[in-house]
């Protein structure tokens, strides 16, 4: 396999645990950082990297409220949408090997 690989390629923009976690919490309802934070049990250093990965690899998109108490929130692209049916196929086939 190259580094051109479209599996690779895959991989290295989705492949860790935290940011499959990230899209459930985005698919479950749960749009704002501090929401996805505390649902993800994660930092909000390691939150905002990740969230910037995904969103520099159209995963994602952020919409910013420019309002008097500023949020931000964050929902799925196309791309995101595909790759969550991707992560219930995956779903499925976990449940039948377990």
């Amino acid at each position: 396999m190259t580094e051109h690989d479209p599996l690779l390629v895959a991989l290295s923009i989705m492949g860790t645990k935290q940011r499959w976690g990230i899209i459930r919490c985005i698919l479950s309802g749960h749009t704002k950082f501090n929401q996805i934070k505390r649902d993800c049990g994660i930092s909000s250093a390691a939150l905002a990297r990740t969230l910037r990965h995904l969103q520099s690899h159209g995963v994602i998109t952020r919409l910013a409220n420019g309002g008097r108490v500023p949020e931000t929130e964050y929902s799925l692209t196309q791309a995101g949408l595909e790759f969550a049916k991707v992560m219930d196929a995956m779903a499925k086939w976990g449940r039948r090997i377990k």
